[in-house]
């Protein structure tokens, strides 16, 4: 963390003609451009929906598009390691605990949230220095390295250590896509992209739910073992990555890439653009409703033990329906994204509007039931309980990805994509982080004490809606207003 500290204010001030070649040479055989061949190609370009795009880039983007739902996929099945193993942790013996900084691994998720949060800060303006595909290289090689200290670890400050790091490169990803996203394809496109890598990820957590579940199962299998097949798994993806971007654009074909808007105005430094964005009500009201998402988000990590202690199911059962609320996300985004890309602006607000409330009424629903202390079962109730996570899952997906994601790569530019993408999840972060102590405590003793998670999760999902309602038309409205134009 020292080094990246250091590392950071260089980056932030690299000359632009050291950079400029730095940049040129790791990134000119990519099929993700980098900005700055971005910017030596459309020298002199009029408009920001200005596309010149051949029937070859065409055919690039739509690889990349593929490419990137994919590599998102592996991160997401690394990082799905802990929480599917959480439980497993906390009780295994092997692990010497002694003067450890953190007593569960609860408070290490809490800390992790709180480093991916800072990481947020560091890697927004280094993303948008160097390019989303370099930093999403880097950032995998971490995560792969650090999967394996923590799978080979004997005490538990080391194996907290290996997750916080893995935390805090987790941190660059999403906005290294969101920044790949808005040098790669069309403004109209940039909703279903998001929509599509979305999809990715809740693909990533349903196959590790299932994965891990099916490992966990075997006799001589533990946590070790999921962690070492997580391990092999990102470092196959990372070096997957790395060669197929290099073979997709030779040297030759660098004149078929694809033509990118350039900024209307220069560049403006990272403080400027915070000063702007700290004036528009729109940004802090989608920043809001981002946050209350995100505790939903941050309950994922805890959904494997709500169905072990809530719904008296077992471990390796837990690991494997956690997968539910994955897959109604997974359905939200390849669909919702198709429908919702086609309705009008007010539309499109509307609908925010309505998914956020009928998750709500759907987190109110288990809420109640949590209230019950009903210690028994039946096969019908299970059923209909994960149903509701299932349909929790669906109303909550594109509400947390869709209209944040396109505010930020609409407002930040080719400059500041990835650092405003980052600041929408940081916000979201700092709130996760707060929520995952409780979280915790209450999972760990089960029975009707999740009714106060579940109920602050219903409550934020009904604020989450009113604020990006609020937030979507204005943003709309300037959107529509620059198509008209």
């Amino acid at each position: 963390l020292l080094a990246f500290l250091i590392f950071t204010p260089s980056v932030l001030t690299f000359p632009d003609n050291i950079h400029k070649r730095f940049s040129i040479r790791c990134l000119k055989f990519s099929v993700f451009p980098s900005k700055q061949y971005v910017n030596e190609k459309l020298k002199g370009s009029k408009s920001d929906c200005d596309y010149n795009m051949t029937e070859s880039a065409k055919s690039k983007n739509k690889f990349a598009s593929i490419l990137l739902s994919a590599t998102y996929m592996s991160i997401i099945v690394s990082i799905m390691t802990l929480p599917s193993t959480l439980n497993i942790i906390d009780n295994d013996k092997t692990i010497d605990r002694m003067k450890t900084t953190f007593s569960s691994v609860s408070g290490v998720i809490g800390a992790a949230t709180m480093v991916t949060m800072m990481g947020k800060f560091i890697f927004g303006p280094i993303t948008d220095r160097i390019g989303g595909n370099s930093m999403l290289i880097i950032s995998m090689s971490f995560i792969s390295l650090f999967l394996g200290f923590g799978a080979s670890s004997s005490s538990f400050n080391a194996f907290s250590a290996s997750w916080i790091l893995i935390s805090f490169f987790y941190a660059s990803t999403w906005g290294a896509v969101g920044s790949i996203i808005r040098a790669t394809f069309k403004q109209e496109e940039w909703a279903q992209q998001i929509g599509y890598v979305s999809a990715g990820s809740r693909i990533g957590s349903i196959f590790s739910s299932i994965l891990f579940g099916k490992v966990l199962s075997l006799s001589s299998a533990s946590w070790r073992t999921v962690f070492w097949v997580g391990c092999g798994l990102q470092s196959a993806a990372t070096i997957a990555f790395f060669m197929t971007t290099r073979s997709i654009n030779a040297p030759n074909d660098a004149k078929a890439s694809t033509a990118l808007p350039m900024p209307k105005h220069a560049e403006e430094s990272t403080a400027t653009f915070l000063m702007k964005m700290s004036c528009n009500k729109s940004f802090w009201l989608m920043l809001l409703g981002k946050s209350c998402l995100m505790l939903s988000g941050q309950f994922i990590s805890f959904l494997p033990l709500y169905l072990a202690t809530g719904l008296q199911m077992t471990t390796q059962q837990a690991a494997s329906f956690s997968a539910l609320f994955a897959l109604g996300s997974l359905l939200s985004n390849l669909f919702g994204t198709q429908v919702y890309g086609k309705l009008t602006a007010r539309r499109q607000s509307d609908v925010i509007l309505g998914f956020n409330l009928a998750g709500c009424a759907l987190v109110s629903v288990l809420a109640w039931h949590s209230s019950q202390q009903q210690l028994v079962l039946s096969a019908l109730s299970r059923g209909l309980l994960l149903a509701l996570v299932l349909l929790w899952g669906f109303a909550w997906a594109l509400p947390f990805y869709i209209p944040a994601g396109v505010m930020a790569l609409q407002l930040g530019g080719v400059h500041h994509a990835a650092l405003l993408t980052n600041l929408f999840d940081a916000a979201g972060n700092l709130a996760g982080a707060a929520f995952s102590f409780p979280a915790g405590r209450c999972g760990s003793l089960g029975g009707r004490h999740w009714f106060p998670i579940l109920a602050a999760l219903a409550v934020a999902n009904g604020v989450a809606g009113l604020t990006m309602r609020l937030a979507m038309p204005q943003e709309a409205a300037a959107k529509d207003k620059d198509k008209q134009n």
